[in-house]
């Protein structure tokens, strides 16, 4: 039997298949033009490592499910050191799945490398780089305690590294350079509502790079996470509309010390189904639209260079006078979510009262009543910030 895919036609052979197995490792393997590389079905305790995989239809797949045998239960296996080449054009170039009852855990992904730049077979190829899929439909996570550590990816059809139905995993010290190669896409996708799948909780994201999108792309997109953790991340892009990381459906996550740059529209997007996520000291410094775009409710922010969210300053009136009219500096983009405290500091003479008006994403005014009068100056201290809803 033979199938032609993208990059080739390929029997229906496998280099490697173990199933329903424990104690299965590989090591220092070369295979090149089969349908699928090397599969663990349904296993545990193995290890894959140093192995090469040039111009295959698969990749590398860890799959466990009660369809595939009784024992769908996958743990502690490992691939590490692997280098994926022009392969994974069926599907993805590396699978961790689970799904019809089955689950993964102890697991660890570390120190592997993909390319899907152009290979002997002379096309790129369709697949995404790594992804933990969860199944679709499930009610719960069912992949969970996985490591997934300094993999590297040049050249990515679509997405290097994707996760959906994760539970207490770790992202951290992986590089994509180059991706996007299919068009708009990402570089680093954690959940997927859209689907149906469950997204990702109690998650690290740390220390993940993205450089140089060959399309129109985000790097990082986050879609149904609660309480994770974004740390020191990286990314550089020009996209419009969107953030170079957008947020959906996310609740109660930290990004914490990132720089995301958009040359075209916001460094980070929340859109307004997120809420009670802390933005804190990361670099948001040049975008085109806004550091920080956020339509979420009661999402904090603080110490975000590129976005302020308060500021502090001194005004007076003097004179026949009866308003002022201040530029605030702060980064709203809703005048509804500004906030302004007027303190009076000195000098009241004849103004009894005062008020503000005039709110804008730039401005606020101060009236007063009446007028100081002649020869009088009254002086106050504002505080403006930007309301968490």
């Amino acid at each position: 039997m033979t199938a032609t895919h993208p990059t080739g036609t390929y029997g229906s052979t496998s280099a490697f298949h173990f199933e329903d197995s424990s104690g299965c490792d590989l090591y220092f393997g070369r295979f090149s033009g089969f349908f699928g590389a090397v599969n663990y079905y349904n296993c545990s305790n193995s290890t894959a490592a140093f192995n090469e995989l040039t111009d295959n239809c698969g990749g590398i797949q860890l799959l466990a499910s009660s369809s595939i045998s009784a024992n769908y239960n996958c743990r502690g296996v490992t691939f590490t050191k692997n280098r994926i080449l022009h392969s994974g054009d069926d599907g993805l170039s590396f699978l961790i799945g689970a799904g019809h009852n089955g689950t993964i855990s102890a697991s660890k992904i570390i120190g592997n490398h993909i390319t899907k730049d152009v290979g002997a077979k002379g096309t790129v190829g369709q697949a995404r780089g790594i992804a933990l899929v969860g199944e679709p439909t499930s009610t719960s996570n069912n992949i969970y305690d996985v490591i997934v550590s300094e993999n590297t990816g040049y050249y990515m059809h679509e997405g290097f590294i994707r996760a959906t139905g994760v539970l207490r995993s770790v992202f951290t010290n992986n590089t994509v350079d180059r991706y996007a190669q299919a068009g708009s896409s990402y570089a680093y996708q954690f959940g997927d509502t859209v689907t149906g799948a469950y997204g990702v909780i109690d998650c690290i994201i740390e220390r993940n790079v993205a450089t140089n999108p060959l399309n129109n792309s985000k790097a990082f997109v986050v879609d149904g996470a609660v309480r994770c953790r974004l740390n020191n991340n990286y990314a550089i892009v020009s996209i419009g509309g969107e953030g170079a990381i957008r947020f959906d459906n996310s609740n109660g996550c930290v990004l914490d010390g990132n720089t995301f740059h958009n040359n075209s529209a916001f460094g980070i997007q929340l859109t307004s189904t997120c809420q009670f996520n802390k933005i804190i000291n990361n670099d948001v410094s040049v975008f085109v639209a806004a550091g920080i775009s956020d339509s979420g409710t009661a999402n904090y922010k603080e110490n975000n260079n590129g976005h302020v969210s308060r500021k502090v300053g001194q005004l007076s009136i003097g004179g026949t006078n009866t308003s002022v009219t201040i530029n605030h500096g702060v980064s709203v983009t809703s005048a509804g979510r500004l906030r302004v405290r007027i303190t009076p500091v000195e000098n009241w003479f004849s103004s009894t009262k005062w008020w503000l008006s005039g709110y804008s994403t730039s401005q606020f005014t101060l009236n007063v009543s009446p007028a100081p009068g002649a020869g009088n100056t009254v002086f106050f201290e504002w505080e403006a910030h930007e309301s968490e809803q």
